[in-house]
């Protein structure tokens, strides 16, 4: 009875400690989809400059790269593109 007893403790206490870290967890993964989406919204509304850099040493760094522009960079759809006519 005594080991059936210490078993369900210490298997609250090990769920108590997973709901902690999974809580933890789920704070920092919606912090940051906040943060890439106000990155996104300071882009698309140019107050936002990102500066992105990589490496064609071994391709390190090229596939994040990548990413990051099809992720904060807005497509053409989203901006709108001025153009100035130059009288001649």
């Amino acid at each position: 009875m005594n080991s059936v007893k210490c078993f369900w403790m210490k298997k609250n206490l090990m769920n108590n400690k997973f709901m902690c870290v999974r809580n933890n967890l789920l704070n920092c993964f919606s912090w940051y989809c906040l943060l890439k989406d106000a990155i996104r919204r300071g882009v698309i509304s140019r107050k936002f400059h990102p500066i992105f850099v990589g490496s064609a040493l071994k391709n390190k760094g090229v596939q994040p790269l990548l990413d990051s522009v099809t992720r904060y960079l807005p497509n053409p759809a989203e901006v709108e593109n001025i153009a100035l006519d130059e009288l001649g």
